[in-house]
């Protein structure tokens, strides 16, 4: 599933950080999150970051990948919010990584090691900044690498939809491995790690994979809110949830169609959450895709 990469490639990042041949089941989040960045636009450069990270895991809490934190408060309909939502069929489009560096001295490492990786932008947060992103009260530091990507403004007829709706995806995959699986399927993964009681995920997922005609892509990740917030949800999940649990509260499906949208909303009855579905012309600015049909979204408390 990984074609870019050849068997060396693979043992280099082996010998440091992960376990290609480990199943999906057996992973952590952390080492999901981990495979997610082979799967960005630049494949070559990532395994270089993640050869890095293997190297000095003494120096980090925690990582992953998302999209950048705003620079303002933003609207929730603000284009390109949920770019990665639209970008599952065609790979892990999120342009920022983000560590969880131990202290200042080992952030300034990181931050170095971060020059060396193909057109990459490191930036340390102070303490005071890490505080308030993620909620840490240690001495821990986070470290923000970007790559500036332009968003891809596809044409309907250009969009690489994940399955074929005659072959019905197989989404609950833990004897998968990380090599072995697609960006969905390695997105389902950490749901099936989740400590919400009242997030059954293998039923959602069940739903989801005999209903391929009601979806495109799906994402659990943080709520959208009405302006920045105090903290920025997402960052969370280094500081309580990795490496073992992922914990975001909030499923987003693309849905193919008004009517898939109103049967997820009704198949969603039993699965004790709140759903509200976003419209075409909001789901439009979401995604930054002009054709956009509606999204659904599930949230638990």
């Amino acid at each position: 599933m990984m074609p870019w990469l050849n068997q060396q490639d693979l043992d280099n990042v082996e010998d440091t950080l992960l376990d290609f041949d480990l199943p999906l089941g057996a992973c952590t989040a952390q080492e999901i999150s981990a495979g997610l960045l082979l799967w960005q636009r630049d494949p070559l450069t990532m395994d270089r970051v993640l050869q890095d990270l293997g190297k000095h895991s003494e120096r980090w809490h925690s990582f992953f990948s998302y999209p950048a934190v705003p620079s303002k408060p933003q609207r929730n309909n603000d284009p390109g919010a949920l770019t990665v939502l639209r970008d599952v069929g065609q790979g892990w489009t999120a342009n920022t990584l983000y560590l969880l560096a131990i202290d200042y001295a080992a952030a300034a490492i990181l931050s170095q090691l971060a020059r060396q990786w193909a057109g990459a932008k490191a930036t340390i947060c102070s303490l005071n900044q890490t505080q308030r992103l993620i909620g840490s009260r240690n001495q821990a530091r986070l470290v923000i690498v970007e790559w500036t990507y332009p968003l891809m403004d596809m044409p309907e007829e250009e969009l690489e939809v994940i399955y074929d709706v005659d072959e019905p995806p197989d989404l609950i995959v833990e004897s998968n491995t990380i090599a072995e699986s697609s960006v969905q399927q390695l997105i389902a993964g950490p749901m099936l790690m989740t400590s919400d009681p009242h997030f059954h995920a293998p039923t959602i997922l069940e739903t989801l994979q005999d209903n391929p005609t009601w979806w495109n892509s799906f994402l659990m990740g943080p709520r959208l809110t009405g302006q920045q917030p105090a903290k920025y949800p997402p960052l969370q999940v280094l500081e309580q949830q990795l490496p073992r649990f992922w914990c975001n509260d909030c499923l987003y499906i693309w849905t193919r169609s008004d009517q898939a949208a109103r049967q997820l909303q009704q198949a969603s009855e039993h699965w004790l959450c709140d759903t509200k579905i976003i419209s075409n012309q909001r789901a439009a600015h979401l995604l930054n895709f002009p054709q956009a049909s509606p999204i659904v979204v599930m949230s638990w408390d």
